[in-house]
């Protein structure tokens, strides 16, 4: 779940970015088809997401259901 919140969160920074280059008329033709999820110069930029994410509410709401529904069913 974090992975996939952590991905979220990357594309949604670059289209974010690319929403303001085309309002500041600042758009490269490289940078319309440019779809790597890399925002910042960190190497692994996805794991720094996954770390971030985990202090998501959604996340740990996700989790805390997991938990309960397994411990329910271990015991039915």
């Amino acid at each position: 779940m974090c992975i996939i919140l952590s991905i979220e969160r990357i594309h949604r920074t670059k289209f974010n970015n690319f929403i303001k280059d085309i309002i500041n008329e600042n758009l490269k033709i490289k940078n319309i088809f440019d779809i790597k999820p890399k925002n910042t110069h960190l190497k692994y930029e996805i794991f720094a997401e996954m770390i971030s994410a985990l202090f998501s509410f959604s996340i740990w709401l996700y989790y805390f259901l997991f938990i309960m529904v397994t411990i329910l069913l271990k015991f039915l």
